[in-house]
């Protein structure tokens, strides 16, 4: 990594904005090397909930966990998930001021620059750099840093000057392997088992650096397994009472365990054993078993997929090595399977996203030309009625890769009018073309029946839609 001094003042921050955590790093002026920075002053929560609170009486802002705590109060008002508001462009109304998702995004990423002022209180931060997901096109981008820069500079003089920049996680991935220099072959696979999907990027370095995504899964994400954690504990613990639902705040309180039991589980699951669960919050406490063949039942399927997902890859050449980041691989079976196909892993480092964001923040890595291949140029969707009008809605955005694993739609359709599903394109200037029209076939009678449409796209890039129709 190249030497360059850096004050002790200064602060070259990154931040991977993520749908459900956020995470920040800084790179420490004696070794030049990113760090990651935990707001809880060192109890090791470096993940913070996507998640902010108005006050409304104090007309104030919190995030990440004074959020959470704070959700259920009065005079509050609760947001979460501000990435996916972001992708649609929402409005949120909060005591009769609008707010757009990017000002949220801007003001939460405010909040949370001021824990440098905890570290140092003469910090100065010189650059920023945010990382989303690649799958939000470069105009996002520009908006997002038009906002973040527009609401520091108001709401911070001393931030005027700030360099910020908004990249992708891929492209954090690769100032990360510069920053490190670790690039030293001609090509190489990302993995990325993030909270919202795995994913697999085919890496072509040199001058012109390209950027495929060859694998995307949802069902196989920190949030799936997070999701079966979650129904583990609360099934142990209904049973236990010998009841059949859970109140609002017994969920609250085992959301908060699945954190704590997180690595506890997959690590019994691995080891094949059982786990004991201890419910602190419950009157009087108590303890509950976890059976091996529960854990399996909820793990196995999981571990399938992902070994499935490996057998895509090209792994039969040598010059292929991985680069793996994400929470996911804080367990110890993908690394095992990643092993039983040999696959050799170049460098492992779960948090690479925000770290190479740091690194970007230092020295942009645009010198040199990133080309992705396989994204779409048009939106993808279909054409819904509203009233007398039809509206385009939006599957698969412009920006996103081919083989992305996009979110399937449900509809509502009319049996003696809605018997074609058109499905179309937009372009940059809302020019909508027709691609495919599907004839509707129902198997009921009913008058109204559902519908759920899924678009793929096969290895030509040739959309592949397909119609599932549901009971209503």
């Amino acid at each position: 990594m190249k030497r360059i001094r850096i004050h002790e003042n200064h602060y070259y921050v990154g931040v991977d904005f993520g749908h459900h955590t956020v995470s920040m790093s800084a790179l420490e002026h004696r070794t030049k090397k990113p760090v990651m920075l935990d707001r809880t002053g060192g109890y090791g929560q470096i993940y913070v909930p996507a998640k902010m609170v108005y006050l409304v009486k104090e007309a104030t802002w919190l995030i990440g966990e004074e959020a959470v705590m704070m959700h259920t109060s009065q005079d509050t008002i609760f947001l979460k998930d501000l990435l996916s508001a972001f992708y649609e462009r929402k409005i949120f109304h909060i005591e009769s001021v609008n707010y757009e998702s990017e000002t949220l995004i801007a003001i939460y990423i405010s909040e949370l620059l001021k824990h440098l002022e905890n570290i140092n209180p003469n910090s100065m931060i010189k650059g920023l750099t945010i990382t989303l997901p690649d799958r939000v096109d470069y105009r996002a981008h520009l908006i997002l840093k038009e906002a973040v820069t527009l609401y520091l500079e108001k709401s911070n003089k001393g931030l005027s000057k700030l360099q910020i920049h908004v990249i992708s996680n891929s492209e954090a991935m690769l100032a990360f392997l510069e920053g490190y220099s670790l690039i030293e072959r001609k090509q190489c696979y990302f993995m990325d088992f993030g909270h919202e999907a795995f994913r697999v990027y085919d890496v072509h370095l040199g001058k012109n650096t390209t950027i495929r995504l060859i694998i995307e899964s949802k069902a196989l994400s920190g949030y799936a397994i997070l999701e079966e954690i979650e129904k583990l504990i609360s099934t142990a613990y209904l049973n236990y009472n010998n009841r059949q639902n859970l109140d609002e705040e017994e969920i609250r309180q085992i959301q908060d365990m699945c954190k704590t039991y997180y690595s506890y589980i997959l690590k019994a699951y691995q080891g094949k054993n059982d786990v004991k669960i201890t419910y602190k919050f419950a009157h009087p406490p108590f303890q509950a078993k976890i059976y091996v063949s529960e854990l399996t039942k909820a793990f196995e399927p999981i571990e399938s997929v992902f070994e499935k997902q490996l057998d895509k890859l090209n792994t039969l050449e040598d010059d292929y090595e991985v680069v793996v980041m994400g929470n996911g691989f804080r367990n110890l079976w993908p690394k095992y399977h990643l092993q039983e196909k040999r696959i050799s892993i170049l460098v492992e480092d779960l948090d690479a996203a925000s770290k190479g964001a740091s690194l970007w923040s230092l020295k942009p890595y645009r010198n040199q030309k990133v080309n992705y291949i396989g994204r779409l140029k048009k939106d993808y969707g279909v054409m819904v009625q509203e009233g007398e009008a039809e509206r385009f809605l939006i599957i698969a955005q412009s920006g996103s890769h081919y083989a992305s694993d996009f979110t399937p739609v449900g509809l509502i359709m009319v049996k003696d009018k809605d018997l074609n599903l058109k499905v179309c394109t937009k372009d940059a200037k809302d020019k909508i073309e027709e691609v495919t029209a599907m004839e509707l076939k129902p198997q009921n009678s009913e008058a109204i029946f559902r519908v759920t449409l899924k678009i793929e796209f096969d290895h030509e890039m040739h959309l592949v839609p397909t119609v599932f129709y549901d009971e209503l």
